[in-house]
Formats: C-alpha cells, sequence, structure tokens
C-alpha cells in the first residue's frame, strides 16, 4: 500500500501454510532471528534534541567565530558548507532508506504478528512462502499505526546518524581550520578537546541508537560513513582545502578562482603569527601562488637547513628574512 516503503519486506515467522490452508508451527525451535526481536522501548535522545545539538550548535559555533574573524564572506561560505553537508546527507540516506529500508532491531515488538490475519488480509500475496513456507510480510502484523511500521521498516541507514555525523565532522573541519589546530606549530590541548567534543557527541548519539533498540550497529556504520563523505565534500566546496593549513581557512569565491595565495587573517587564532600584521604584506613580496614561489625555492631559492621550503611558505616576509639569514 501507500504506507510501505518501495519493495516488499518479508520476515521469519514460526509458523508455515500446510497444503490443506491451515497455518501451523513450522518447526519445534524458533527460526525469529534474535537481532529482530528486542523491545521497543523508544529513543533515548528526542528528535528535538538531536535538531539542537545537530543543527543549532554547529551553526551558532561557526557564528560566534565571527567575533574574531569578522568577514561576512567567510560566514557565507561556513553556514553554506554546512547546509549543504546537512541537506545533501538526508536526502542521500532517504532515498536510500526509501528503496533499500531494513527492519529495525525492535520489528517484531513494533510489528506484534499474527499469522491468522493473512487469510483476511493476504494483499501481498507472498505470506507464507519461501523453501519452508514460513516467509511472511506485514499483512501479518496487527499494529495500527501504519506510521509506526513503516518505519520498523526503514532501518537502513540510521537517518540520525547520517544527519549526527555530518554535522559534527563538518564543525571539525571548520574549527581545525579556523583554530589552526593540526598546523605549523605546537598545538595547545584544549584545541585538541574542542575537536574531540562534537566527535564524542555523534559517537554518543550513535550509541544510544544500539542501545535503545532503534538501529542495528551496520545501519550505524552506513549512516557514519554518508556523513563523513558528504561532510568533506561540502567543506571543500567552499574552501580550496581540508587538510592544508596554509589555506583550508580562506573561504572560496563563486565567481573567481582562487591564486592559491596563503593569507594570515580569516582565522580565530593568532598563535605561531597569524592574525599578524606582520605578514600583511606576503602576496606582495613574491608575486605568484604558493605553488610556484615552491618551485622557485626548490630550484635554487634559500632554505632553511633541516626543514624543506613548504614547511615556512605562506607565512609571510618576515619568516623568510629569517630562513634567509639562517
Amino acid at each position: 500500500g501507500a504506507e510501505d516503503p518501495f519493495g516488499i519486506r518479508m520476515f521469519p515467522l514460526d509458523a508455515k501454510v500446510n497444503d490443506n490452508g491451515t497455518i501451523t508451527s513450522s518447526s519445534t525451535a524458533s527460526i525469529v532471528p534474535t537481532d529482530l526481536a528486542y523491545p521497543n522501548r523508544g529513543r533515548m535522545v528526542s528528535n528535538w534534541l538531536i535538531a539542537v545539538i545537530a543543527i543549532i550548535f554547529p551553526t551558532f559555533i561557526i557564528t560566534l567565530m565571527q567575533f574574531w574573524i569578522r568577514n561576512f564572506w567567510d560566514l557565507n561560505n561556513g553556514l553554506f558548507g554546512f547546509f549543504y553537508a546537512i541537506l545533501t546527507s538526508a536526502a542521500f540516506q532517504a532515498t536510500t532508506k526509501a528503496f533499500i529500508g531494513g527492519l529495525r532491531p525492535n520489528f517484531y515488538d513494533t510489528c506484534r504478528p499474527d499469522t491468522g490475519k493473512a487469510k483476511a488480509d493476504n494483499a501481498t500475496r507472498l505470506n507464507g512462502v519461501g523453501f519452508r513456507g514460513d516467509m511472511w510480510t506485514k499483512d501479518v502484523c496487527t499494529t495500527h499505526d501504519q506510521r509506526v511500521l513503516r518505519d520498523a521498516m526503514q532501518g537502513f541507514p540510521s537517518g540520525h546518524s547520517t544527519t549526527m555525523v555530518a554535522a559534527m565532522v563538518y564543525l571539525v573541519l571548520y574549527l581545525n581550520a579556523k583554530l589552526k589546530v593540526f598546523a605549523n606549530y605546537h598545538t595547545p590541548l584544549w584545541k585538541l578537546v574542542a575537536l574531540a567534543i562534537p566527535i564524542l557527541g555523534a559517537v554518543l548519539l550513535c550509541g544510544s541508537l544500539v542501545t535503545d533498540n532503534s538501529h542495528s550497529w551496520y545501519d550505524i556504520v552506513a549512516g557514519a560513513m554518508i556523513g563523513i563523505v558528504v561532510s568533506f565534500a561540502a567543506f571543500r566546496m567552499v574552501y580550496p582545502s581540508i587538510f592544508d593549513w596554509r589555506i583550508n581557512h580562506i573561504p572560496l569565491n563563486r565567481n573567481t578562482p582562487f591564486d592559491g595565495r596563503s593569507r594570515q587573517d580569516l582565522v580565530a587564532t593568532t598563535r605561531a603569527g597569524w592574525r599578524s600584521p606582520a605578514f600583511e604584506d606576503d602576496g606582495a613580496s613574491t608575486p605568484g601562488s604558493i605553488h610556484e614561489r615552491l618551485e622557485r625555492e626548490n630550484r635554487g631559492g634559500p632554505r632553511t637547513p633541516n626543514r624543506p621550503p613548504d614547511l615556512y611558505l605562506g607565512l609571510g616576509a618576515a619568516h623568510r628574512g629569517d630562513a634567509v639569514r639562517e
């Protein structure tokens, strides 16, 4: 019917249809899979709380960073990239859930099957089929709430895991770029903790979905993989790099190609000379992109002993002068 996911979900029961039309026990031992027979306990984490954590919290943090960055284009790219990640991952998992789906661990408790119901309501004509005649469809479910029953047959992938992981991973990428956690200096511990907190939140939520019998572990893994891939793609759409600390904080322009130059502003840290006025003339002092400057220095330019040129490129003329004096 209209309440069903695409395709017909089937599941085993301890009953089969005999040749004379009677329904008897299929075997002396139960064939009901125990991993689908957990009690329906309800969600440990409510939908509104997930919305607050996965949507409002990252939006607030990205907006709060502008207290130090103060650049509208960076705010625009940061928020657009975030919502790219949320919306694209949601569409991906919803489509997969509709066409593939999967029974939740609490399916049998939600369905409350009665094989006798198939005699009066055998809309699918696929009840009591299979090798041993013990495969059945939702026709035997006694649950009256079709929305709840539909949800019980759409466990794969986990939508909550997809959304939460996409949101938290994108936030981690953004914080890493703006706080320069993995950059060109020894980072203080609190910055690593700042990156760990969003990941911890995602792990706790995903774990709660297994604990409350809403999802199987593979539902969680699939949802998390979707969230990770889409969040990486979304961040790269609005910033020129994911891991290159010299440029991953610079917002991309819609109409102007990125020239590859590093700049010290647009970050929320002053460590190691970031946001220092001494580096304002970096782009003018040595024309060309970072890669062009690296090639020039590799061909014969000055090098700092025991340190390759690419480790100090983009940090300003002052640093390059120090390198020459060494």
